[in-house]
């Protein structure tokens, strides 16, 4: 609990250096259990992400991607980011989803075309796992899901799409809104800050910095 609220402090600290409104994001709150407690398979699912050994005490960004969506363009700076921060202890992980204008409607193999060819493409590679497809709310929203909104209840947007944009029943006040809304989980698996899906990842980087500074001196 110390070393969570330590975290916490860390990051109110970085608010002079964050590059976005801070009213887009929003603290998370103790919970049980922790992301290393997770697996799950890859995006080709041929073969499996398991958290404790890819995240364990690593600072990590879990973001809900979706192919041909506006904020697509934020995976060139995902890889930025995981470029300048990953040898310090940083890691991304994307879930791909299709919950939100249906604008994730490939699978396995698709995906990652899609990424590669279409959007962003020009030969995208991204340097970060990206998972299976996935639910991120309703009745069949995966359990890191859960978890994490369990934990991060407030959604740093308060309003939902239209209707006919959400593809999934039985809307909740904590539900993701929309595709890239991204999660900051610490290096022990405790969920510290969730942000809106407009913020775009370099604009993390006051947070991500701040951190990795506490985890280096800890």
């Amino acid at each position: 609990m110390l070393i969570y609220l330590l975290c916490l402090v860390c990051l109110a600290s970085g608010q002079a250096k964050a590059r976005y409104d801070w009213r887009l994001s929003k603290e998370c709150a103790p919970t049980n259990g922790a992301l290393h407690d997770f697996k799950i398979r890859n995006v080709t699912e041929d073969s499996e992400i398991d958290f404790r050994i890819l995240t364990s005490g690593k600072l990590t960004l879990l973001v809900n991607v979706a192919t041909y969506c506006e904020y697509t363009s934020q995976y060139l700076e995902l890889n930025e980011l995981q470029a300048k921060y990953g040898p310090s202890g940083f890691q991304i992980v994307a879930f791909p989803c299709n919950q939100f204008n249906k604008e994730e409607p490939g699978v396995k193999g698709e995906i990652v075309n899609g990424v590669t060819h279409v959007r962003p493409g020009k030969g995208y590679v991204p340097n970060f796992p990206i998972t299976r497809k996935v639910d991120v709310n309703g009745k069949d929203q995966h359990s890191i899901y859960t978890f994490l909104k369990a934990a991060c209840p407030v959604s740093p947007q308060s309003l939902f799409a239209k209707r006919e944009q959400l593809n999934y029943d039985h809307l909740h006040v904590n539900d993701i809104r929309w595709n890239f809304e991204k999660f900051l989980v610490s290096p022990s698996g405790a969920p510290l800050r969730r942000y809106h899906s407009s913020i775009k990842p370099n604009q993390l980087e006051g947070d991500i910095e701040q951190f990795l500074l506490f985890s280096n001196f800890k």
